[in-house]
């Protein structure tokens, strides 16, 4: 029911959503997947669902700034801003500066509320703890985001994936990292190996927990 909720708003909102068979999916898309064609009888696929590698994006963002636009790179902490109401004309830094602005981005994750606060604004967030396992190199060719009841994956770079449970985590706390070993983690890398069968030797490399906004 939830994933044809998914689908349902994905679709109201314009976005293509296209329906196939596992055994499609398995020969045209991504070979390396194990769907049961006796448990699923449809599989969803979104074109146009892509991957962000942050530490990359925000490397490429400000080279691109620096190199080619002279931008100048200023760090420091935001304690406040300054403007008419219901605009920002300039940003207050901790130690005194203040820095004219014609468009400030708020970038602060799961803290962009208290962010947009200063500013007299309101984003209603929903924080949630989540944890992510991550693999060595391993001899799978996953292209794509995968979504499943066993596990959610994406392909991490140099042969790595990124592997969650939307189960696990209920069993985690903020600040408290389950060690790689722990039942836990081997939990979900069980899970995962039931669709991607050659993860059955890799043993999970690290283990995140972070709160999303």
């Amino acid at each position: 029911k939830n994933l044809r909720d998914n689908i349902r708003q994905l679709r109201e909102w314009g976005t293509r959503v296209d329906k196939a068979t596992p055994e499609e999916i398995m020969r045209d898309l991504e070979p390396d997947l194990w769907i049961d064609p006796d448990l699923v009888d449809e599989v969803y696929f979104v074109p146009k669902e892509g991957i962000i590698d942050p530490v990359s994006m925000a490397h490429s963002i400000l080279h691109a700034g620096i190199t080619r636009h002279g931008a100048k790179l200023i760090k420091g902490t935001v304690v406040g801003f300054k403007g008419a109401k219901g605009s920002v004309s300039d940003v207050v830094l901790e130690d005194g500066r203040e820095l004219p602005a014609d468009i400030v981005i708020n970038a602060c994750g799961n803290e962009a509320d208290k962010m947009a606060a200063l500013a007299g604004a309101y984003i209603p967030l929903s924080p949630t703890t989540g944890m992510t396992v991550s693999t060595p190199p391993a001899p799978v060719c996953l292209k794509r985001c995968c979504h499943s009841p066993e596990a959610n994956m994406r392909p991490d770079g140099a042969g790595r994936l990124i592997i969650r449970n939307r189960d696990c985590d209920t069993w985690i706390e903020p600040g408290k990292i389950p060690a790689t070993d722990s039942e836990l983690v081997k939990g979900i890398m069980d899970r995962a190996r039931k669709i991607m069968p050659n993860l059955e030797e890799i043993p999970p490399e690290t283990v995140r927990v972070g709160v999303r906004a």
